[in-house]
């Protein structure tokens, strides 16, 4: 006895409809695959431009927000008869005084404060002490440290242009002092 399988009409029309089968096949996994591999590429290569334009403007993207640029802040008023604090996420700025101080530090920025000293000229036993990731930017003026003028420690980072500076300067843990 013959089963349909012997007969060439039968085996033609498997073959066709397998090979039917095959190419629809193909075809999904082309509409699926193709583009799922694209967006792969196209995110890695995005990737890889933006990290390298950032790098070339100097970008920090530390700022986990993520948003536009702080706006400037408007520098205030110190007396100097007590020891101005700049603490937690605090943007602070000083700028244009003469200041002569008892309280020693006559500044101390700890925590993730960041301060901006600008034109400013302060004498005092410790002037300035940072500690913690604060981050002191000094632009001119003066510092007269009877015993120590900075005194950074921890992640503190400090950067000095166009100031001068009398007195010691100490630095310990991770600190960093730029432009002495």
């Amino acid at each position: 006895m013959r089963s349909p399988k012997d007969d060439d009409g039968y085996r033609d029309a498997y073959q066709q409809a397998r090979k039917a089968q095959n190419e629809a096949e193909s075809v999904v996994w082309k509409l699926v695959l193709v583009p799922v591999a694209l967006l792969i590429f196209a995110g890695i290569f995005g990737g890889v431009i933006w990290y390298a334009i950032g790098q070339k403007n100097g970008i920090d993207r530390s700022n986990a927000a993520g948003g536009a640029p702080a706006a400037p802040v408007t520098p205030q008023r110190w007396t100097g008869e007590a020891t101005y604090e700049c603490i937690g996420n605090t943007r602070a700025a000083l700028s244009g005084q003469t200041i002569t101080s008892g309280a020693s530090p006559a500044i101390r920025a700890n925590g993730n404060c960041q301060l901006t000293l600008t034109d400013m000229t302060i004498t005092a036993p410790v002037v300035l002490e940072v500690g913690g990731n604060a981050k002191v930017v000094i632009v001119g003026g003066a510092l007269t440290g009877g015993e120590q003028a900075i005194t950074a420690g921890a992640n503190g980072k400090v950067s000095v242009s166009g100031t001068m500076i009398t007195g010691d300067v100490e630095r310990t843990g991770l600190a960093e002092i730029i432009g002495l």
